[in-house]
């Protein structure tokens, strides 16, 4: 249990860093001190209490800013979401006239799909505490986790417990990493392939996954893709390898901006840009220089790879949901912008900041935005989201029978 000593340290130091470096695209020259002052006035509030106590009105400050990826976070893994937990997804549905999540978009060879979880099947109850939307689902890494289910149009329930890693990675939200690429051939010409995430900064390992899926899928005969970026929730570089898949010729993506580039008012243009992934110790620690040691502000402009081959230029559908995030939905706002591929699904969250982690006493971390996204048109995505040229519902009634009515739906378009 942290002090009250380490919760005033802790006040005072998102405090001060959200003065000084948190952006809003909503309103990029927001005066933040009103809300820091605020802040540290609730700190008797604050600093009483349990742990938890202190988490919960913490994590209630920070939603008052209404920007995405701003969270207070601890090392103990706990209080994570299925996408990061379980490597499936869970959408509010009704349920004999009771708020339920239902699971969708389970990854292959994740933990929900190794325990026997099904799309389509119905969460309960997690831990022996029922759980009902708009509660969120939530697990710990690093233990079991007993889970209690049922079907859509059945009483009878089930019970089974997933022991689930502890989380490694330091500078991303806590996370059993996915599955990032799964291949499929659908017959008639159309190959699936499932990007559930773009791990690595750099995501060599998801570039050499992601030409072998489609390889495999061309040599069965795939001449027509449906892109599945249902349920990612974001990542690395590796985006921009499936952008420039996507694209017969390098194009701009869009560009982030900083505090410090939106007070000085930097154009578009005269940003640093990525146009390549670096190859090569090399060009990694060319990379590294550029952009930690000379260009160490955040504001850059992204460009696709001038690719020998861009397998999937002309030739794809993308597939997207309300679980789209992040990096992900850049690729399927540069699609829509570009015009480079039909968009099947639902609308996209609108959760497209750059953000980074920062250490804070009694072993928390506050993941705070740093720098805005917007399209090269200049259209942001943030809480706006990307817009389907087809919109299709996921229907529950059919999920949990086994039959994807957003995949057939993007199969039509693409055959």
């Amino acid at each position: 249990m942290t002090t009250r000593e380490q919760r005033a340290e802790i006040v005072k130091k998102v405090g001060s860093l959200i003065s000084e470096r948190h952006v809003n695209p909503a309103n990029p020259t927001y005066d933040y001190s009103r809300w820091r002052d605020s802040l540290y006035a609730r700190v008797p509030l604050l600093c009483g209490g349990s742990d938890a106590d202190f988490e919960q009105q913490m994590v209630a400050a920070l939603a008052e800013l209404g920007t995405s990826h701003l969270a207070l976070m601890r090392g103990e893994n706990h209080g994570v979401p299925a996408t990061f937990a379980l490597n499936a997804g869970l959408i509010a549905i009704t349920v004999r006239q009771k708020p339920r999540w239902m699971f969708r978009d389970v990854v292959e060879d994740g933990p929900a799909d190794r325990a026997g979880i099904e799309n389509g099947e119905v969460l309960v109850a997690v831990n022996g505490i029922p759980i009902e939307p708009p509660a969120p689902a939530l697990f710990t890494l690093g233990g079991p986790n007993k889970l209690v289910l049922t079907k859509y149009n059945k009483q009878e329930e089930r019970s089974l417990t997933i022991d689930l890693p502890a989380s490694k990675g330091k500078d991303r939200p806590p996370m059993v990493e996915p599955k990032a690429v799964a291949a499929r051939f659908l017959g008639n010409g159309v190959g699936h392939l499932r990007v559930s995430y773009f791990p690595g900064t750099l995501g060599h390992a998801f570039i050499a996954n992601l030409d072998k899926a489609i390889d495999s899928l061309r040599r069965d005969g795939a001449k027509r893709f449906v892109v599945d970026l249902r349920g990612n929730p974001g990542g690395g570089l590796g985006s921009l390898r499936l952008m420039s898949l996507l694209s017969a010729e390098p194009r701009p993506v869009g560009y982030s901006l900083t505090r410090r580039a939106i007070r000085g008012a930097w154009q578009k243009e005269q940003l640093p840009r990525i146009d390549r992934i670096p190859q090569g110790k090399l060009e990694q620690i060319s990379m590294a220089l550029r952009f930690k040691v000379f260009n160490r502000d955040r504001s850059i402009a992204l460009v696709t790879e001038r690719l020998a081959e861009p397998a999937l230029a002309g030739a794809a559908v993308l597939l997207v949901n309300s679980q789209t995030k992040s990096a992900a939905e850049m690729v399927a706002a540069f699609c829509s912008e570009h015009h480079l591929a039909t968009i099947v699904g639902e609308r996209t969250p609108g959760q497209v900041l750059g953000a980074v982690n920062f250490k804070l006493p009694g072993d928390y971390r506050l993941r705070m935005p740093i720098a805005t996204w917007q399209t090269w048109a200049g259209t942001p995505i943030e809480g706006q989201g990307v817009v389907p040229h087809v919109e299709v519902d996921l229907s529950p009634e059919h999920l949990q029978l086994g039959f994807d009515t957003q995949l057939q739906a993007a199969t039509n378009e693409i055959s």
